[in-house]
């Protein structure tokens, strides 16, 4: 079955999204990885104690969020932890460090320590992402994993595109199946997306 997040378009903005992220510096990363998580803990602090949130383990060239473990005490967090069937789930993480590597290399929950945070008791998902535009379109890596995942949310959960500067493009090519955010996460704070 063809993969439904690869397209001609979508492949060539891959390319140039994975060349503009090897041109940062850790340095770069780091400061941009800080503002982000910054501008993160403040909108996070305007939502009710106890909010069930999905976030991610990042990647080398993915902003790192763990620090919010201790800037949003009041917050719950949550990993994903992916399947072999191209599915993944979110499973509640008190310590960044208590994760493991999983699939592709990546930290992840383990299914039987870290409990298991159902699709419809997320009140909020972060994603990750390789470009987003003005308009909350979404490029991710091409697996679909967040594709899918994103469709079994409610259209009212809030979807945060976090990214880097270079990572906002003016368009992303958009398919039948693929879900905007409702906001951007940037070096210079939050913006609520308009509605095309």
């Amino acid at each position: 079955m063809a993969n439904p997040s690869t397209s001609p378009d979508k492949d060539a903005l891959r390319l140039r999204c994975r060349a503009s992220l090897a041109g940062l510096s850790r340095a770069d990363r780091l400061a941009s990885s800080e503002m982000l998580t910054e501008a993160l803990s403040g909108w996070l602090a305007t939502r009710p104690m106890g909010v069930s949130v999905g976030i991610f383990a990042a990647t080398a060239d993915e902003p790192d969020l763990s620090s919010l473990h201790t800037t949003c005490p009041s917050v719950s967090l949550a990993y994903p932890r992916s399947a072999a069937d191209g599915t993944m789930d979110f499973h509640a993480v008190a310590d960044p460090a208590s994760l493991c590597k999983g699939r592709f290399g990546i930290r992840e929950p383990d299914a039987g320590r870290h409990p298991l945070i159902p699709a419809g008791d997320l009140d909020l998902l972060v994603c990750p992402g390789l470009a987003f535009s003005p308009k909350g379109a979404r490029l991710g890596r091409g697996g679909g994993y967040y594709d899918r995942y994103l469709e079994r949310l409610a259209p009212e959960i809030p979807r945060l595109g976090i990214c880097f500067p270079c990572q906002v493009v003016a368009e992303v090519p958009l398919e039948e199946h693929d879900v905007v955010m409702t906001h951007l996460v940037t070096t210079t704070g939050i913006v609520e997306v308009e509605p095309a």
